[in-house]
């Protein structure tokens, strides 16, 4: 098992420089876990993502051609808020926010309306900082894949 922290995560990377005042200097471990991280940040764009919350920045600087990017399967909106303070274009969040009989076993499926309109709501409200740059889409990715022109 590896530790927490050592994931390849660039927000990680900057959580790791940057210890409180008076603390002592960081462990040969956490120097160790930089290096490696910097090394799989360097490779970016020939190698995969080092860590999903690095994204929308990837997207900002190598594919911002249309300025649309899209996030599907949102729930609460937790991945997203992080995306649209890094993503300058816009923002759509595609959900069914409702019940799919037959997933049950796939994916957070609620079979409860009204938690599927809190986490439509939650996901509203944690996005609401980027203004009108965001678009929450109602319906399965399936459905709504025809809204789109292809870019």
């Amino acid at each position: 098992l590896k530790p927490n922290w050592l994931k390849p995560c660039m927000s990680l990377q900057r959580s790791l420089w940057m210890d409180a005042p008076g603390r002592r200097p960081p462990c040969p471990f956490r120097l160790l876990a930089l290096t490696l991280i910097s090394r799989t940040a360097a490779l970016w764009p020939t190698d995969p993502v080092p860590c999903r919350d690095d994204l929308a920045v990837v997207a900002q600087r190598h594919f911002y051609r249309t300025g649309w990017a899209a996030e599907v399967g949102v729930l609460k909106g937790e991945f997203a808020r992080r995306n649209v303070g890094r993503w300058h274009g816009v923002y759509f969040m595609i959900d069914s926010w409702a019940y799919r009989p037959g997933d049950d076993d796939v994916d957070l499926n609620y079979k409860s309306d009204v938690d599927n309109r809190r986490h439509y709501m939650m996901a509203k409200r944690r996005v609401r900082h980027a203004g009108n740059r965001t678009r929450l889409v109602r319906g399965l990715s399936t459905d709504v894949a025809g809204q789109f022109e292809d870019g």
